[in-house]
């Protein structure tokens, strides 16, 4: 199959049909894979002659020799134009490369093309610090202010050597004149200079201060910092090497220090005796303190004991009475609706004979270790 038949190539490439596939080539002033193409520029080759320029087409380019040459573009050569006489009558032609000069002759003016007979001291002949008078047939040179010579040689002259500035200010020479600038630290015309304070402007750091000099400041750090003065005064802490009191603490502050008493006693700081207004508080604070923890501690102990007491077995000797069975029968039975567990039994005349603690009889007498809560 001839696939170039369905022209798979770039429309700036060929195609070559080869066994069983095909081959793209781009075109002559084309770059790429044959799919793609693109323009190449031979111009940046500088296919042309130096007198040329060159002009980039699709595919190609194009070389045109410049102004003053004649050629193909490849090849240029040097057109003479003084030889159609170009220039005027009054002026010499002067053949260049791709063109030509006219110079008018002496004592004329103009561009070449046009020449005027004209005054002398149009065409400078004085020197460049130097003014030129005309006159007939001739003219005349004097330097400027500030310069000395004949008008065709002119010197400068220095001015600085008389000190025409301000003593604070300095002097240089230009041609022809001077220039007084003020010293840093001064203003003014230069003639006349001021002292600038520059403090005005606050130029130190915040925690300095600004000394105003003759044409310059000073910047120096508080007492209690450190520092240059300008860009940085760093606080001293000077806890580290000051000694207060035995009885104080010492607190760093910026730019200083302070001797504080401690807790317990008063005084200004440089010396510090026991307040003992402030002691007595403390040991009333101790006082109360003991007594509140006195007082629970027999709290806690009142109720260990009831606990005790509460939970305490007894047992004691079994007494013949009238009621021992109803006693049992009772405690055996428990309390009824309208009884209540803590009330006893009628006394008798034996009970009300007996001072002792109330007692509750062993019921189970053949359990031992069974016994009654009293």
């Amino acid at each position: 199959v001839n696939e170039c038949l369905t022209s798979p190539c770039h429309p700036n490439a060929s195609c070559t049909d080869t066994e069983g596939s095909f081959d793209c080539q781009c075109n002559v002033g084309f770059s790429g894979n044959g799919l793609n193409c693109f323009n190449v520029n031979e111009c940046l080759t500088s296919p042309c002659h130096p007198n040329a320029s060159c002009t980039d087409t699709e595919g190609s380019f194009d070389c045109q020799c410049n102004v003053g040459f004649s050629g193909n573009g490849l090849n240029c050569f040097n057109v003479n134009e003084c030889l159609t006489s170009p220039c005027h009558p009054n002026a010499s032609c002067t053949d260049t490369e791709g063109s030509f000069d006219c110079q008018c002759n002496v004592g004329f003016s103009g561009n070449g093309l046009n020449c005027f007979n004209v005054n002398e001291c149009l065409t400078s002949p004085c020197h460049p610090n130097a003014s030129c008078t005309d006159t007939e047939g001739s003219f005349d040179c004097q330097c400027n202010v500030g310069f000395s010579g004949n008008g065709l040689n002119c010197s400068n002259i220095n001015e600085c050597l008389t000190s025409p500035c301000h003593h604070d200010a300095n002097c240089t020479d230009t041609d022809g004149s001077y220039d007084c600038l003020c010293n840093v630290g001064f203003s003014g015309n230069g003639a006349t200079c001021t002292n600038i304070d520059e403090c005005l402007s606050k130029p130190c750091h915040v925690n300095a201060s600004c000394t105003d000099n003759e044409g310059s400041f000073d910047c120096q750090c508080n007492p209690g910092f450190s520092g240059n003065g300008i860009s940085n005064c760093t606080n001293i802490d000077e806890c580290l090497n000051v000694s207060c009191h035995v009885n104080t603490d010492c607190l760093d502050t910026p730019g200083s220090y302070i001797c504080r008493c401690k807790t317990g006693f008063k005084g200004n700081g440089t010396f510090c005796e026991s307040d003992l207004s402030e002691q007595g508080r403390i040991n009333l604070a101790m006082v109360i303190g003991i007594t509140i923890a006195l007082i629970l501690l027999l709290l806690v102990a009142g109720l260990a004991w009831y606990c005790h007491r509460i939970n305490k077995r007894c047992r004691i000797p079994r007494r013949p009475r009238e009621h021992d069975e109803f006693v049992e029968m009772e405690t055996m039975r428990g309390p009824t609706e309208n009884q209540p567990l803590s009330q006893p039994p009628p006394a008798t005349a034996d009970d009300q004979q007996y001072n002792g603690p109330e007692i509750v009889p062993d019921l189970n007498k053949d359990n031992q270790g069974s016994n009654l809560l009293c």
